[in-house]
């Protein structure tokens, strides 16, 4: 997992932790609404690490844990290069759930969303090598189901300045388990969510290629397709309302590309 500059929490009673006798937490790195992110190190071979656990206050959430472990699943089914590496999962003698995955050092689509409209080639370098990886998760029957900006990490490998790496599969495929996803529950970011998932319908693979497409949108304009600060609203857009063209923004965009985002 991910960030350029640790967060500065000397107060978490986890840090220096020793997780099933081999992960140091050294530095509190991310955190979400299920789970906090360490980098942490393996004590016997020094290799470094993210591992992510449950958030002290949601250990008892059962439903959690099956994320945890679908998300462990689905990332290793997939095993692409621009699917984020997931390297162990277990229980400590606590009861308590982590995950490991190859610590990644790198800026979130987001920001770079946030510095402006990105020139087209560079979007749609980013936009193929997503593509590809998507490919690769449907060809094997995994949806992600979030797809978002915050979701994309680009890293600089083997000279490539935007290396993309997909994260965070902790929804994948959860409509295929009807345990984990009852009729009629929506999951995912409204920003991002399909016409389907918006009414709580199964997600499938046309799922995550409409929230490619808002991706492209994003990367391409600057700002996205459909905002409310309201959850109800907003879902309902994504219901009913025709996507805007990319040129009503951005008067330079290729008709090629705005059709790609159509």
């Amino acid at each position: 997992m991910v960030q350029a500059k640790p967060q500065r929490r000397t107060d978490d009673p986890s840090l220096n932790k020793v997780i099933a006798g081999r992960y140091r937490l050294e530095a509190r790195i991310g955190e979400g609404g299920m789970g906090i992110v360490y980098r942490a190190r393996h004590v016997l071979i020094d290799r470094v690490v993210a591992v992510k656990l449950i958030r002290p206050d949601l250990r008892g959430e059962t439903h959690l844990r099956a994320w945890m472990l679908r998300e462990a699943r689905a990332a290793n089914r997939v095993d692409h290069a621009h699917i984020i590496d997931i390297h162990d999962i277990g229980e400590t003698d606590e009861g308590e759930l982590y995950l490991v995955m190859e610590y990644l050092v790198g800026t979130p689509l987001s920001a770079e969303i946030a510095r402006g409209q990105m020139p087209i080639q560079r979007a749609v370098d980013i936009i193929e090598q997503m593509g590809a990886a998507l490919a690769r998760a449907h060809d094997l029957g995994v949806v992600h189901r979030d797809l978002k900006s915050d979701n994309i990490l680009l890293t600089a490998r083997g000279g490539r300045r935007d290396f993309v790496k997909i994260l965070d599969f902790g929804l994948a495929a959860l409509a295929h388990d009807p345990r984990l996803a009852p009729k009629g529950a929506v999951f995912g970011t409204p920003e991002y969510m399909s016409p389907e998932q918006a009414r709580g319908e199964q997600a499938g693979p046309q799922s995550d290629l409409y929230a490619l497409g808002i991706l492209f949108f994003e990367m391409l304009t600057g700002q996205l397709p459909f905002r409310s600060s309201d959850r109800d609203t907003l879902l309902e857009m994504q219901r009913k309302s025709p996507a805007p063209r990319p040129t009503t923004i951005r008067k330079d965009c290729h008709p090629v590309a705005e059709r790609i985002v159509l």
